[in-house]
């Protein structure tokens, strides 16, 4: 089976394609060092890609791969900050990185700055029936605050168990996340 994952930038795409790459390997692989947020120590198994595109996935090609799945990180307007941030965050160089925190937030929180990164897959989008067996859609509110929804989602897709290292390996990019950006809270109100 092959594995694609299809992101828009600042959504977590090369977090979840590690994370798969080790469910399919069975890895003890651990990711402990993370630049920016981003993994750094990873493996990345040759039937895991990624697509980081501002485009929707080629469903025709899609409803003919009969050994293909995508993976689908969809995004709501409640994640469009965070998204914008790690693009600021992740995508420029430190030394680059002179803006203090409330220029920011003033800017990278706005509503202007949000419609740059919009992907066309988000949360309310619906595929056709023809390839709904080929998806996993994972929210990206979820690669953030529903760790075990996400690991089991793609536990079920990859039919492997999860093992403690994957476990601790999203801890670890989670630990990263909020050391990134601590001031930043979009956590689901209960």
């Amino acid at each position: 089976m092959k594995y694609l994952v299809y992101y828009a930038s600042g959504t977590g795409g090369h977090f979840i394609r590690s994370i798969v790459s080790q469910l399919i390997t069975s890895s003890d692989f651990l990711m402990n060092r993370f630049d920016r947020g981003s993994p750094v120590d990873t493996i990345y198994h040759r039937n895991v890609n990624v697509c980081n595109m501002h485009e929707a996935p080629n469903l025709g090609f899609i409803e003919k791969s009969s050994d293909l799945k995508i993976i689908l990180i969809t995004i709501d307007p409640s994640m469009y900050g965070r998204q914008s941030l790690y693009m600021y965050y992740k995508n420029m160089p430190i030394e680059k990185q002179t803006l203090s925190q409330d220029k920011i937030i003033d800017i990278y929180l706005s509503k202007s700055h949000e419609s740059s990164y919009i992907y066309p897959y988000n949360e309310a989008d619906i595929l056709p029936d023809s390839v709904t067996d080929k998806f996993c859609k994972i929210r990206m509110q979820d690669i953030f605050h529903d760790m075990d929804k996400v690991l089991n989602q793609l536990s079920e897709l990859t039919a492997k168990p999860i093992i403690e290292n994957i476990r601790q390996s999203y801890i670890n990019y989670l630990n990263a996340q909020r050391e990134l950006i601590p001031w930043y809270n979009d956590s689901p109100k209960k």
